[in-house]
Parts: C-alpha cells; structure tokens; sequence
C-alpha cells in the first residue's frame, strides 16, 4: 500500500466508465495528406510530441478539434 499522490488521485477518479474528459497535447505537424476513397475524402495528420512520439490524429473523430498555437517567434 502506498499513499497517492493529488495527480494520482486527481486521474483515478476519472478513471470510470461514461465519466466525460478532455485529452489534450501539445505537438508539431510531422506530416499531412489528403485521401480519397470512391466518394469519400479526407485529411489525416501525423503530428509528434516534445518527447519525439508520433501520433496518427484522424480530423474526422467526433470531439476532436485541432488549433493552430501561436509560434514561438511572435511577440
């Protein structure tokens, strides 16, 4: 038995099922392609992380939203 920290606590009570959360990171655009499929179309992105991990971000989920942060060289 170990005591918890408060982050510790804080993600176990959210981890049940149904409970509502928002999951955010930041990263860079890797790549970017636009796809076709018969009548369908979209964009997929591979964007990567700080800690040089790549993830495969599909627009389309429902919930995701993907906004531009402001870059380092403005003042």
């Amino acid at each position: 038995m170990h005591a918890l920290s408060d982050e510790e606590a804080r993600l176990r009570a959210l981890a049940r099922k149904g409970t509502k959360v928002r999951v955010t990171f930041e990263a860079e655009m890797a790549d970017a392609w636009q796809w076709t499929s018969g009548t369908n179309r979209g964009l997929q992105f591979i964007v990567e992380t700080a800690d040089g991990r790549r993830h495969a971000v599909d627009p389309r989920l429902p919930g995701l939203h993907i906004e531009a942060l402001p870059s380092d060289d403005e003042d």
